[in-house]
């Protein structure tokens, strides 16, 4: 094993000539044998065969000529080794070379040393996965997290090289994120969304893009101060870089994984997300997202398209268990106290639900909170103060109306029955008082 210092003083050896393809003087990846006992790259020496196929010529060897009897090809895997083990030596005597540069540079306070050594460390993220494996366990990162905290002229050039790097680092690698999540990368990417220089904002998005899909680091994106702020933003802002706006709502939609990130969406005005999961999520899940509904205060706009997208879905928990019927009757509530919204939900059904928890006499098995009958009341005389769309709708499996005498009579009926904590709020509430009245019409 090579120390810092050792490899910081070694310099990288050259290829020896049997690391390189004969037909692209490349590095080879994937070498393999043929007939005439010469190495090649797989990939091109396929392509030789099938040129000479096409061009109906017999098959030779692309250096020497001869003829083959046999496009045979077997893997050279001791040569493929020992590629690779110069290929790691070499990455990994670049990589030390260019943080002691980095270090060095950072400590004199050299703009033009610190963009070499990162332009160093760029070329060596392109070795591969295991190269960038190494500089994630490496001190880079801590490095790089000094450029967020020392002002530096030029710094937003310095930080989006660093950011590109750290990118790098953490693509599909679990180990290497939980590393630069440790180190507070996120801290910094966060903190970088807010640049006025687009590239710096470019690198960060991507390098949050590929944290998030991680659920767990999804969470720690989503309580850094900041983070979903500033990432709704640049998703929402039609008029800035389109390429931006794209990376920012794929980041939002791997934050979407966690509940606590989809509430601050939605205080934020991105509701699809607790649409989403209202309508496809567990049972659990949609009382979850119905008794936000029912707590948060919308502006119209927004409770119209909650209405639009989830009256359907809110209707039909009415029809569920009683914890459904609870969390559903309070976001409905919510939702129909806009009058626009009273066709739309009537259209969904909200009248036969309402009114059967109303006139509902609990059981041991479905027993709703003393509150829910009061809910449920409030909400049917929100939808009878706006005439036009309920007048007509039947109420039960017998056709009777809401204004029909049948109902009033049961109402009427229920309000001198219940008990007196009910009863004492009903003569103070003007939307029972609106409803009677309404309803005696």
């Amino acid at each position: 094993m090579y120390s810092y210092k050792e490899s910081a003083e070694e310099e990288p050896l050259q290829p020896f000539e049997s690391f390189v393809c004969p037909l692209t003087k490349q590095i080879m990846k994937e070498p393999v044998m043929i007939q005439s006992e010469l190495t090649y790259e797989r990939s091109a020496i396929e392509r030789w065969f099938k040129t000479c196929a096409e061009e109906g010529r017999s098959v030779t060897c692309p250096a020497t000529g001869v003829l083959l009897a046999s496009t045979e090809m077997r893997s050279n895997i001791m040569l493929r080794h020992t590629i690779e083990e110069w290929c790691q030596r070499n990455a990994r005597i670049r990589i030390h070379k260019a943080l002691s540069q980095l270090s060095k540079s950072s400590s004199m306070k050299s703009l033009a040393g610190v963009e070499e050594a990162l332009d160093s460390i760029l070329k060596v993220c392109g070795d591969g996965p295991v190269t960038q494996y190494r500089l994630g366990k490496s001190h880079f990162t801590s490095s790089a997290l000094e450029f967020w905290r020392k002002r530096l002229a030029g710094g937003s050039q310095v930080r989006t090289k660093a950011l590109y790097i750290l990118q790098r680092i953490a693509a599909d690698d679990i180990d290497s994120q939980e590393c630069l999540v440790e180190a507070g990368v996120l801290k910094a990417a966060v903190r970088s969304l807010s640049s006025s220089h687009v590239y710096e904002v470019e690198g960060a998005l991507k390098l949050l893009l590929e944290i998030s899909k991680k659920p767990e680091f999804a969470k720690l994106i989503g309580k850094e101060k900041g983070a979903l702020i500033h990432l709704l933003g640049i998703s929402s802002n039609s008029s800035g870089n389109a390429s931006l706006s794209v990376l920012a709502d794929r980041t939002l939609r791997n934050l979407e994984q966690i509940d606590s990130n989809v509430w601050e969406m939605a205080e934020a005005g991105r509701l699809e997300p607790l649409i989403t999961r209202l309508c496809k999520g567990t049972d659990t899940t949609k009382i979850e997202m119905a008794e936000y509904l029912a707590e948060k205060i919308f502006v119209n706009s927004q409770k119209e398209f909650v209405a639009r997208k989830a009256g359907k879905v809110l209707v039909h928990m009415l029809s569920a268990n009683s914890m459904q019927k609870e969390a559903a009757i309070g976001a409905l509530l919510n939702l129909s106290s806009l009058e626009e919204n009273v066709p739309v939900l009537v259209k969904a059904g909200i009248l036969p639900p309402v009114v059967e928890i109303i006139l509902s006499v609990p059981t041991s098995s479905n027993r709703l909170r003393g509150n829910s009958k009061e809910k449920a009341a409030t909400t049917l005389a929100n939808v009878v103060a706006v005439a036009g769309s309920w007048e007509t709708v039947q109420i039960d499996s017998e056709g009777n109306l809401v204004q029909s005498e049948y109902f009033v009579h049961r109402l009427l009926g229920l309000l001198s029955s219940v008990g007196p904590d009910w009863n004492s709020k009903a003569p103070e509430n003007s939307y029972w008082s609106r409803f009677i009245t309404t309803s005696r019409r």
